[in-house]
Order: C-alpha cells, then structure tokens, then sequence
C-alpha cells in the first residue's frame, strides 16, 4: 500500500505542476495578482506532494520494503541505517526523483520568497512549474521508482564505492546547484520577455546564481575528496565525464556571476548575462544526460540507464533550442550599454570569454568520444593529456585578468601613480616568492611557474586591497577593526574568494609537482622508503564487519631517524551480498601534506603484499580552499538578499 500512496503522490504533483504552467493562459481573463497568488499556493501544494513521495521511498529504504523494486536492487537488511537512507538516491530512480524534489523545493522557495510584480511573478512560476512538470512525466513514465516486485529476502545491496559518506551528501548538494540554475534561467526568459534585464530582475538573479555556483562547485569539491579516498590511485581528479558534467556549469556560472555585476553597474552585458544563465541550465541537464544515460565510460557511473538517457536528451534538445529561439527573436530588443575594454568591465568581459572558452573545451573533450563512436563504431577515451594542453593554459589568464581588475575603474581608465606603486609592489613580491618556490621545490615548467607566479599575485593584490580597504596603518586599532565590520558582505566575499581560488591553484600545482609514490611488494618486517619516510610492514589482519570481510595491512610509518610518525591501515574489502572488492586507503594528514597507503592484491601469494605509498604534499590545502570559496559564497548571498530589499520594482 506504502507503494502506491508514493506513485500517487507523484501523479498528483505532475498533475499540480502542469496545471501551474497552464496559469498563463489565464491572464487574459483574470487580475495579475489573483493568477500569482493562486499559481504560488498550486506550487506550495505540488511541492508538498513531492516530499510526501520522497518520504515514502526514503521510508520504504529504511524499514528494507523489498516488495519495492528499487529497494529490492539497492538495498539489503545488513545495511548501516546510513547507507539505507543514502541508497535512496543511489540509483536511477532515486536520483532523477531527488532531481525533482529539490527542484520543487527551489521554485517554492522562490514563490514565497519573491516580491515582484505579480504578472512575472506568474511567468517565473510557470517556466519553473514547466521544467517540473516535463520531469515529473519523464520520472512516472520511464523511471517510476515505486515498481512492485515479489519474492525477494534480502535484497541486492548497494555498490560498496557508493558506501561513503562523501558520496552520500555529494548528489543533493550537487543537484542543488544544478536545480538552482533554473531560476536565472527562468529570469532571462522573463527579461527576453520583456525585452529588457531590469535591474531588479538582475538584482534577484545574483543570490540564485551564487548558490547554484557553490552548490556546484562544494559538489564538485566533496566528489573529488570521494574519488581521493576510494578510488585507490592516490589523485583527486581524472578528467573523467562524470566530473566533466559538473565543472562546465561551474565554470558558466562563474562568468555569470560576473557578467552579472556589470549588468547591474554598468547596464552593460545584458544579452551575455541572458545567454549564460540559459546555457548555464542547458549544461546542468547535458550533465544529467551524460551520467544517467551510460553513454560514456566513467569511474563515477553507478546510476546509469542507456535505455532512459534517450527521453533526458529529449528534454535537453528541448529546453535548448526552445529557450535559444527565444533568445535568437527578441534579445535584439534589449538594449546594452557598450563595454569599454580598458575598463573593470571590460577585464570581466575578457575573464568570462575565457572561462566559457574554457567550458567549450571541457565539452568538446566529454563529447568527442561520442561523436567518434558514432562515425567509426569504437570506444575511445580523451586522455588528460588534451585538457592539460587546451584547459590548463586558460588559468593563468583568469587570474592575471582577476589580479588587474581591481585597480581599475568601471568606465575608461588611466592607472594613477599610487596605483602602479601597488601593482609594481605585487609584481616584486610575486616574483621574489616564485623565486624562493624555484630553488626550494626544483619546479621547472613553465606552465607550472605560470600558474604560481600568477596565484601568488592574486593573494598579494587582494590582501592589498584588503588592508587598504580597512586603512590599516592609517587609522587607529578600533578604528582599524570598525572598518572590518563594516565591510560589505560583497567585498568580503570577493577577497575570500578570489584567496581561495588562488589558493586552490597554487596546492594543486604543488600537489602535481612534488607528488612521489612508491610501489612495493613487501613479506611481513620489511621496509620501504619513501619521500622523507620508511613504511614497514607489522602484520595482515583477516576478519569481518557487519556487512563485509576484510584484509588489512599494519603500516608502521617512522622518519629517517626511525622516529615513529603514525600507523596506517589500509584494506581490501570484499563485499559477499554485492560480490564486489573495493580498496580502501590508509590516510594520515601530516602537516599540509598526507601520507596515503593501498594495499594492493597479491593474487594468492600471501608471502609478498603489494603496498602502495604516497605522499601528498598540500593536498590539505586543496580542501580547505574549497571550503573557503563555499563560505565566500554564502557570505556573497547573504549581501545579495539584503540588497534585494530596497529594490524598487517597475515593469
């Protein structure tokens, strides 16, 4: 019975949601307010039906209702209560339908939340209810994850690798920042409408787009530290994809993030800011086809239908070219101010080419496997190689662009002497630590010094402005700390940020640089050197835990001195339910850097092990830059909806 309560939730919240759209037609013949307020309340209603059925699957994992299909595949009574619960969305089913809760949330947020005049308010409304509603048929028609099956026990379990919990928060926050670009979406639709990117349109626009952007990109962050963990080949990003899916709306986000504040200061970039909020969903839903439908090979791909992905490209074929013919007749109509290039504008105009530059060739790299299977009926792979030559080069730029922009002024400009004092000072002090890098680390490619030299001037030009914003040196101590608190949320977020990213690049380099492994098969009391340190092997351990066996290997880590370091435990684990063997490294953080250990398979012979060490220099700043530039963002949101509150609205 719980079964069908869950289907027919979702066929009520498919019907809600479509009679939502359908409100435009009403306009018409009824007052604009009374359509807002009776579309808004059909919202709170299909949304709340939404919950209800997620709820039940949620509850049908947790009591292990295997009369439920979904459950039957995915789920198993030896299973921790967390893995249960996350089992939810491990799979086709449930993540398509997590898509559309969270996506039924965002839009109820929205309606209540937003105080805009009541016929675009409507528009939104419906757009939004469109896009769920065209989910909500696709799910209950293709995807119904509430299929009754008889005569199974236990269950079939869930993929070991999924058993994680970086894995397990990493798909809401993810399609929270993919669901979330649907409502600047549904902004630039509005405004191609009207024939105009109103600046309270633009204004309401920015929080959505720095949550989709940190959703995005925490997502992206908590998935590389997943594939870090439990992948078992000691790096953190493979070019794979799957995680290719998620970076091309990030980095569109980003330039819409930015074109963004150039609409609203300079009522310059329009049509750019219009066309990146559509793209930006367009890439969110491709991102979508290309994990659900099993069309590539990935690392990442445990929720795959091919048989399904066809009716996702569908909608993506829909979406995109409906929204893009709307933009191709009336964004002609819009006016913009022009971008004087020698102008902040004009810098943030060059950054957001690049990092859509940067997009397309992340794009072209996931698809070209496609297009070379259709033609010569091969598989193939795009290696790392390709986006280390056509992406990487790219990072640079941006950051020099990021590094130069804040000394200039919205229109034309010509840099004053007290500006090209602290350009010249960043430049120096840049160069001196690039040199001091050069002789410590031995980093000789140039790519590599580029991507230092111009991290390091980024860090040193917004920690100037920073100090100059606050006048420290010029103002006493209490004065000093007022101007701090004082700060807008914006300004702050912008140096956070913009630290972090720097930061971000900077450990990723090193990481790349001075990374060393070391693999070795070792009998019990032998030792292996590695970087500044000696493993030993103590002893294997055999056993079991709740729902798998394991062997474990006792690593005794010491310095050069013998001095003892820590004990690591690595493992192989084999999962009898799914019949599935994992490896889970052994990790110590030891400073900034981590020591990693896999224990590898030694095929029967028990006599010699196979031990695999690395040391992961910075690697620790890698996730602290990422939860740096999350915190930048919630910081930016919080600045964005106050300023929403004195917008004064006008059709």
């Amino acid at each position: 019975m719980i079964a069908e309560l869950g289907a027919f939730s979702l066929i009520i919240a498919c019907i809600l949601a479509w009679a939502s759209a359908s409100m435009l037609l009403l306009i018409p013949f009824k007052r604009a307010e009374h359509i807002a307020q009776v579309t808004t309340q059909t919202i709170i209603l299909q949304c709340m039906f939404s919950i209800l059925a997620f709820i039940i699957l949620v509850y049908s994992f947790i009591i292990s209702d295997f009369s439920i299909a979904l459950v039957a595949k995915h789920s198993h009574t030896l299973k921790p209560l967390l893995y249960k619960i996350t089992g939810t969305w491990g799979n086709h089913e449930g993540s398509m339908m997590l898509w559309v809760l969270e996506l039924s949330i965002i839009t109820t947020l929205f309606a209540l939340t937003s105080n805009i005049p009541p016929l675009d308010k409507t528009i939104i409304l419906s757009i939004q209810s469109l896009l769920i509603g065209i989910f909500l048929l696709f799910l209950i028609y293709t995807s119904n994850p509430f299929t009754r099956v008889f005569g199974i026990q236990d269950g079939l379990g869930l993929n070991p690798l999924l058993q994680d919990i970086g894995l397990a928060i990493h798909p809401p926050i993810l399609y929270l920042g993919y669901t979330s670009c649907s409502i600047p979406f549904s902004l630039a639709i509005l405004a191609l409408l009207k024939a105009d990117l109103k600046i309270y349109i633009a204004y309401i626009m920015r929080p959505w787009i720095t949550l989709a952007w940190l959703s995005l990109g925490a997502g992206i962050g908590l998935g590389s530290w997943w594939a870090y963990r439990e992948l078992g080949w000691g790096g953190f990003w493979f070019w794979d994809p799957v995680e290719n899916a998620s970076l091309m709306p990030w980095l569109t986000s980003t330039a819409l993030l930015h074109s963004i504040i150039v609409s609203i200061k300079q009522n310059a970039l329009k049509n750019w800011s219009i066309f990146l909020a559509i793209i930006t969903l367009t890439l969110s839903i491709l991102g979508t086809f290309l994990v659900r439908s099993g069309i590539l090979l990935s690392v990442h791909s445990f929720a795959s239908d091919p048989t399904r992905g066809i009716f996702i490209l569908i909608i993506l074929a829909f979406i995109t070219i409906g929204s893009l013919l709307i933009f191709a007749v009336k964004s002609h109509r819009i006016f913009s101010v022009p971008v004087i290039l020698n102008s902040k504008s004009g810098y943030i105009l060059f950054a957001t080419l690049f990092l859509v530059y940067g997009c397309f060739v992340v794009l072209w790299g996931t698809l070209y496997p496609i297009f070379y299977s259709l033609f010569t009926d091969q598989q193939i792979s795009v290696a790392e190689h390709y986006f280390g030559i056509t992406f990487i080069p790219l990072i640079p730029i941006i950051l020099f662009l990021a590094s130069l922009a804040p000394y200039l002024k919205w229109v034309k400009h010509s840099i004053t002497k007290i500006t090209l004092y602290k350009f010249i000072f960043s430049l120096f002090s840049s160069i001196l630590t690039i040199t001091i890098l050069y002789y410590y680390f031995k980093i000789y490619t140039i790519i590599s010094m580029l991507l230092l030299f111009s991290s390091t001037i980024l860090i040193v030009n917004m920690c100037m402005l920073f100090l100059t914003r606050i006048k420290l040196f010029e103002v006493s101590v209490s004065n000093t700390i007022y101007n701090i608190v004082l700060l807008p949320q914006s300004f702050l977020a912008m140096i956070i940020g913009h630290i972090a990213f720097a930061i971000m690049v900077i450990a990723i380099t090193l990481n790349a640089n001075l990374r060393i492994d070391t693999e070795q098969a070792l009998t019990v009391g032998e030792k292996i050197q590695f970087a500044h340190y000696n493993s030993t092997l103590k002893k294997i351990d055999y056993g079991s835990d709740n729902n798998y066996f394991y062997k474990r290997a006792k690593l005794y880590i010491s310095d050069k001195l013998g001095n003892e370091i820590t004990t690591l435990y690595p493992e192989i684990r084999f999962y009898p339910v799914e019949q599935t063997k994992t490896t889970e490294s052994a990790i110590y953080m030891h400073g900034h850097s981590d020591l990693y250990a896999i224990l590898g398979d030694s095929n029967h012979n028990e006599l010699k092990i196979p031990i695999r060490i690395y040391y992961q220099p910075m690697i620790n700043w890698l996730w602290g830059s990422i939860i740096l530039i999350t915190i930048s963002g919630i910081v930016a949101i919080i600045g964005q909806i106050a300023k929403i509150k004195f917008i004064k609205y006008n059709n």
